[in-house]
């Protein structure tokens, strides 16, 4: 087995996901074998996955199996993939309170509701969507 270590190169980062170039050598015979790339993300879809090789060099019956081992993650990978799942909670609620705010807060056709509700309502609203996340 043929091992690939790797580093990034660029990063463009989108709202759901990124696109990582990573770049990396490794010695190849001729013939069939496997090939174990390292660096890449816990998190990374195995199937957008794609592996480029120098002119001459021609790659097929490609596989991509992702092997994790959590032991052996790194401490600053773990923390920043907590850090990620913080704000993809805080995104959530956000997206909600949005949602909410569009539904429960129009108030234009309520006549019947005194101003100090719909006041106390809205300054009420974040907080208790903070609470049920």
């Amino acid at each position: 087995m043929t091992e690939l270590h790797t580093q990034i190169v660029k990063a463009s980062i989108f709202r759901r996901g990124a696109e990582v170039l990573r770049r990396g050598q490794a010695q190849l015979e001729e013939g069939p074998q496997t090939l174990t790339v390292y660096g890449l993300s816990g998190s990374a879809s195995v199937d957008t996955a794609r592996l480029f090789s120098q002119e001459g060099v021609f790659c097929s019956d490609l596989r991509f199996m992702p092997q994790y081992d959590e032991d052996a993650e790194d401490p600053k990978a773990r923390e920043l993939r907590e850090k990620i799942q913080e704000l993809e909670k805080q995104i959530e609620v956000k997206e909600l309170q949005i949602e909410l705010w569009k539904a429960n807060g129009d108030f234009s056709e309520r006549t019947s509701q005194p101003v100090s509700e719909v006041q106390d309502y809205i300054e009420k609203l974040a907080g208790r969507l903070e609470t049920l996340n």
